[in-house]
């Protein structure tokens, strides 16, 4: 039969527990020494289901031990003040001995400290509830939109709600609402019945209000690619400004078509057109669109040529009043 030898277990394990607290002691001392990259938490953060002062809580209370950060969280190692552990990027707590309690923290590049207390477990009766008042409200807003907060005290009970930055405006209401214009931390006060050894503290994170985001803007089509352009023979035909504005208009009145103007265009019936500086269609479908608009009247055209003389590209601009919606 195995015989256990129960005095040399329990000094083996006590020597174990300094060590690997000692361990962590330097660990934690070399970070401080050697910090590494800007750690991008905030703090340990605490959630729980009442809130009796700043960092006051009760035996048996739920608490919920997280870190306050704009990204997931990474592995975090916990270290507990009754001599525990545990890892994970939250975890769940309860705490059995009144006190003083300090949580620690540590990730890769940064290591946090949390000082809490605990009190005895209270007994909801009408005199104890009166004792301990906690604040019923969101812990995030956003300006401009109402947020209304709450206690657990009766009615009848004095009221001094008050926001920090405000000192000149407490609310003696069993309730409270504020519409917050700056964002940031606020930190919101209940002191009942003018005593304050009875105050509630609660913390507001208030959010910026949000961006309107505008319709996307329709995207463009590029005209497709035209093929290589041959070398223009000396003989090509040259043609201004003016006279080609002149062609234009007789597209308007029926009397030409884009095919007309394929020797100046190298027979390339694809070149952009610009229009008003703001669209660009090819030139067979803008010829396409000034079709039978008689009423239409352009008021100016200017082209751009290669150095063989051909006409890359088209800017046409018409009377924006009389002729709107026509592109």
């Amino acid at each position: 039969m195995l015989h256990f030898n129960l005095p040399f277990l329990r000094e083996r394990f006590i020597f174990f527990t300094i060590i690997v607290t000692g361990m962590l002691g330097i660990l934690f001392y070399c970070l401080q020494l050697h910090p590494t990259a800007t750690c991008r938490y905030k703090g340990i953060e605490i959630k729980s289901k009442y809130v009796y002062n700043v960092n006051v809580y009760t035996i048996n209370d739920t608490l919920h031990l997280f870190l306050n950060g704009n990204q997931k969280s990474d592995h975090l190692f916990w270290i507990l003040p009754d001599h525990s552990y545990a890892s994970g990027s939250s975890i769940i707590k309860s705490f059995h001995h009144i006190g003083i309690q300090d949580i620690q923290v540590l990730t890769g590049n940064c290591h946090f400290h949390q000082r809490i207390t605990i009190q005895p477990a209270i007994v909801t009766t009408k005199d104890t509830i009166s004792i301990y008042p906690s604040i019923t409200g969101p812990s995030t807003a956003t300006v401009g939109i109402e947020a209304t907060f709450s206690s657990n005290q009766p009615t009848i009970t004095g009221f001094a709600w008050q926001l920090t930055g405000r000192e000149d405006s407490i609310h003696h209401t069993p309730t409270v609402t504020y519409t917050f214009r700056t964002p940031g931390e606020k930190i919101l006060t209940l002191i009942i019945n003018r005593d304050t050894a009875r105050m509630a503290v609660k913390h507001i994170h208030v959010f910026p209000p949000p961006i309107p985001i505008s319709p996307p803007i329709p995207a463009i089509p590029l005209p497709p690619t035209h093929p290589p352009v041959k070398k223009a023979e000396p003989s090509m035909p040259v043609i201004t400004e003016e006279e080609f504005k002149f062609m234009l208009q007789q597209v308007i009145s029926g009397y030409k078509q884009c095919t007309d103007f394929s020797e100046y265009l190298c027979n390339n019936l694809l070149i952009p057109v610009i229009i008003n500086e703001k669209t660009m269609i090819p030139f067979n479908q803008f010829c396409l669109q000034i079709t039978g608009r008689k009423r239409l009247s352009l008021d100016q055209v200017k082209m751009t040529r290669d150095k063989s003389g051909c006409i890359t590209t088209l800017s046409v601009h018409y009377n924006k009043k009389r002729f709107i919606g026509l592109f």
